[in-house]
């Protein structure tokens, strides 16, 4: 073999390698890094919305205006559709819980669960020991992570 061919071997075999470590390295980046990223900032939004609107939930039914029950029952609904949506575009999430790289499929459920739950108990003071206590199972499942 000669040695122009060697260095036209060995460029080439080169610029292949870096060439499938660029495409690996984007399909980590699209299918896995950053769906987690969205979902563990779904996490964070929860956590503010959970402060922003934690008068309006341990406070159920004393809310004067409708207009701020539908925001808030709206923003927390979506926050919950958000958690799912987010989670559901994750590809291997059994393994990567199974890993602890993210939260357990149960963990979302609950969470999830407890925002609707609290989106749908804002019309009655009956609601804020529920409240309260959905608010708690947020905040230790949240901790976790």
């Amino acid at each position: 073999m000669s040695e122009i061919l060697k260095i036209f071997l060995t460029s080439g075999i080169t610029i292949l390698g870096g060439f499938l470590t660029y495409v690996l390295g984007k399909i980590i980046e699209e299918w896995f890094i950053r769906p987690i990223n969205e979902q563990y900032q779904c996490l964070g939004d929860i956590k503010f919305i959970t402060i922003n609107y934690s008068r309006e939930f341990t406070n159920p039914g004393l809310i004067r205006s409708k207009k701020r029950i539908e925001e808030v029952e709206c923003d927390t609904r979506e926050m919950a559709s958000d958690l799912y949506s987010a989670t559901q575009v994750i590809k291997l999430y059994n393994l990567l819980s199974f890993l602890k790289i993210v939260p357990s499929k149960g963990d979302i459920d609950s969470l999830g669960s407890a925002l609707i739950g609290l989106s749908n108990a804002l019309n009655s003071t009956s609601y804020a020991k529920q409240n309260k206590e959905r608010l708690d199972k947020i905040d230790k499942i949240l901790k976790k992570y």
